[in-house]
């Protein structure tokens, strides 16, 4: 399975440019600066290293699809791997295995690959991925987890790698990633997460743009000021029209669980996209001038049928 080439043609220039480049005096919000002291490049030695997925359906949520299996990709400035775990190999055994030079940069996505609801016929990739970092997040028993929360961090990582594809030197793809702080990254967003949790809300990173996101990092002004609250609402039952909010299912897990509590997060004047069964539940950001409310239209939900 070839790897996914990125679709953002602004960061991968904007990266060309900068990985030539020394550093630069940042913010204290910058999630661009890192201490390097445990990055040895030239004399960097392999380290096994073991992942365990989520539970599937999350919370043993029967309102869940079934699962047909994982689509795992693990990125580092040495590799780049895509396959399908089969939900058959998944319920033997629920880790993964990597490699890497290591304390160097590495990420993995595992995004769940569902059958359409009521059909074994058809498939569907609605759902954001889980993710890991390495070496950012400390291991239980020497099994790093995937998570929800770490999904963002993991795609965002990965993408920075993917726009380097053409780079004939690893070594210097690599120094560019790791002088990114994803670990402060990374709980910034998870802090975010459980504060909004504790306000009956949900941080959904996910809802900001990634174009912006991943120029941003390119142009080293990567900090918390791009998820600015005023991105994003959030809205209960009495503004939604046509829909019941407890029908309704995110593509970003932990956010259902706040969906259960009614309350739904939205980007600001953007189409949101949901799914109920079989269709899309497309969720404009802005409500309608005459009722005040926010409108919902319905799409087919996006079906793969091959390329697995």
């Amino acid at each position: 399975m070839k790897p996914i080439q990125p679709k953002n043609k602004t960061a991968f220039f904007l990266l060309t440019f900068l990985i030539i480049l020394t550093g630069c005096s940042l913010m204290n919000d910058s999630f661009s600066e890192n201490d390097n002291s445990i990055f040895n490049i030239n004399n960097a030695s392999k380290e096994k290293l073991l992942f365990e997925l989520p539970s599937w359906p999350p919370q043993n949520d029967c309102n869940y699809p079934e699962l047909y299996g994982w689509k795992i990709k693990i990125t580092s400035a040495h590799q780049k791997k895509d396959y399908i775990l089969l939900q058959e190999e998944y319920i033997k055994n629920s880790t993964i295995y990597a490699e890497t030079e290591k304390n160097m940069p590495l990420c993995i996505t595992a995004e769940p690959v569902t059958f359409v609801f009521n059909s074994k016929k058809y498939l569907s990739d609605f759902y954001k991925p889980a993710g890991a970092i390495y070496p950012y997040e400390k291991p239980e028993e020497n099994i790093r987890k995937l998570t929800w929360q770490s999904g963002y961090t993991a795609y965002i990582m990965q993408q920075l790698f993917y726009s380097s594809d053409n780079y004939s030197n690893a070594e210097k793809t690599q120094t560019f990633t790791a002088s990114f702080n994803w670990k402060k990254f990374n709980d910034y967003i998870k802090s975010k997460s459980e504060q909004a949790f504790s306000e009956n809300k949900c941080f959904n990173p996910w809802l900001y743009d990634t174009e912006t996101v991943l120029t941003a990092a390119s142009q080293r002004k990567f900090t918390a000021q791009i998820f600015s609250a005023k991105k994003v609402i959030h809205i209960t039952q009495n503004n939604l029209e046509n829909i019941n909010i407890n029908d309704i299912h995110s593509s970003y897990v932990p956010e259902n669980e706040q969906i259960k509590n009614g309350t739904l997060s939205l980007s600001y004047e953007k189409n949101n996209f949901f799914c109920k069964n079989d269709q899309y539940l497309i969720i404009y950001g802005k409500t309608n001038s005459r009722t005040k409310k926010f409108s919902v239209q319905t799409a087919r939900l996006p079906i793969l049928l091959d390329g697995l």
